[in-house]
C-alpha cells in the first residue's frame, strides 16, 4: 500500500509544476486574477478534475487521499493563497466535502464555472497522460480565452 501512495504522490506532485505555468502565465496577462466568484469557482473545479482524473487512472480511488494530495499541491504551487482560493470555490460552486451543494440561484454561474474546470480538468489530465500536452485550460480561462474541448 505505501508503494502505491508514494506513486500516487508522485503523479499529484508532477502536476505542481503545469499549475504553476498556467497561474504565472496568467498574472503576466492581467493582474487581478482570482477576484470574481466564477474564477474561484472554475479554479476549484479545475483543479479537482484533474487530480481526479491523474490520480484515478492510477487506481486511487479514495477521495480524502484525493483532497490531501491536492491540498499539498496547492501549497507548493502558491503556499498560503491557492488553498484557500480552492476552498473558497468549492462553498461558491461545489457540490464541498461537507456536503452540502451551492443550489442556490445566486450560485448559479459559480455552479456552471465549477462545472466547466471539472470538465477541463479531467481534459488536461488526459491529454497531459494520454498524449504528453501540457494543460493550458486554467490560463486559457483566466486570460479569457476559448477553452479547449473537454
Amino acid at each position: 500500500m505505501f508503494g502505491k501512495n508514494r506513486s500516487y504522490k508522485k503523479a499529484a506532485s508532477a502536476l505542481g509544476p503545469n499549475i504553476h505555468k498556467q497561474i504565472m502565465e496568467s498574472f503576466a496577462v492581467r493582474q487581478d486574477v482570482f477576484t470574481k466568484p466564477e474564477e474561484l469557482a472554475f479554479v476549484c473545479g479545475y483543479l479537482e478534475g484533474l487530480m481526479w482524473q491523474t490520480l484515478d487512472k492510477r487506481g486511487c480511488k479514495d477521495r480524502d487521499f484525493h483532497i490531501k494530495m491536492l491540498k499539498m499541491v496547492c501549497d507548493g504551487v502558491i503556499p498560503g493563497r491557492l488553498w484557500d482560493y480552492v476552498e473558497r470555490g468549492e462553498a461558491l460552486g461545489g457540490s464541498n466535502e461537507f456536503g452540502h451543494s451551492s443550489s442556490r440561484p445566486e450560485y448559479a454561474s459559480a455552479r456552471a464555472a465549477y462545472d466547466s474546470g471539472g470538465g477541463c480538468g479531467i481534459h488536461d489530465a488526459a491529454e497531459l497522460d494520454d498524449n504528453g500536452v501540457a494543460p493550458d485550460n486554467l490560463r486559457r480561462y483566466l486570460v479569457g480565452e476559448e477553452l479547449l474541448d473537454y
